[in-house]
């Protein structure tokens, strides 16, 4: 005959068995979620990605037209406005092309409009080759591919966001520039 702490025993042991199935059950959901999570996140970068390599293209051959300056930002503009989720989009030319000086177009949406963002600086100037600030124009003409940078607080908008920066080549493979797409910090955590 079973005693109290028999069926004291029995209660404890099945709840200490019961807690570690529904532990490994929560465990297993937590990293299922985990996964579901990083695969929507690769997702939304290699779209980002596409994006950022696809605009880069268009503003190469824009540069066959003697009107290009003014095509690329009408480019970037309508960019900014197709794709409204982003933070900005920018295009900075290598200054040393075709000596084309500094060429900066940034744009984010504000209220529905695409707002342009003055620079003074010329940012593929050599004195910023080494600075972590200017890594996303350095990081992609360095390494030739498509450059993520570490997130950062933007200094115009204050927002936390990464930048996918992909660089761009004439068809002689002489490099241009480089185009980026800003990006919420949280597509990136």
């Amino acid at each position: 005959m079973a005693g109290p702490i028999t069926a004291l025993l029995l209660a404890v042991s099945s709840y200490l068995q019961i807690s570690k199935y529904v532990l490994r059950y929560a465990e297993k959901n937590s990293l299922d979620e985990l996964e579901k999570c990083g695969q929507e996140i690769d997702s939304n970068f290699r779209d980002i990605t596409t994006h950022a390599e696809s605009l880069g293209t268009v503003i190469a051959s824009e540069y066959a037209f003697p009107n290009h300056l003014q095509l690329i930002d009408r480019q970037i503009k309508e960019s900014v406005r197709q794709y409204p989720g982003y933070l900005g989009i920018w295009y900075v030319g290598d200054s040393k092309y075709k000596n084309q000086g500094s060429i900066s177009n940034w744009y984010h949406l504000e209220h529905g409009t695409p707002r342009f963002i003055p620079s003074t600086v010329d940012d593929s100037s050599e004195k910023y080759a080494k600075d972590s600030q200017y890594a996303y124009f350095w990081g992609p003409k360095k390494t030739g591919k498509t450059y993520y940078t570490e997130p950062y607080a933007d200094p115009t908008i204050g927002i936390m966001m990464t930048s996918v920066c992909a660089p761009i080549y004439d068809s002689q493979h002489n490099f241009i520039g480089v185009v980026g797409i800003d990006v919420w910090r949280k597509y990136k955590s």
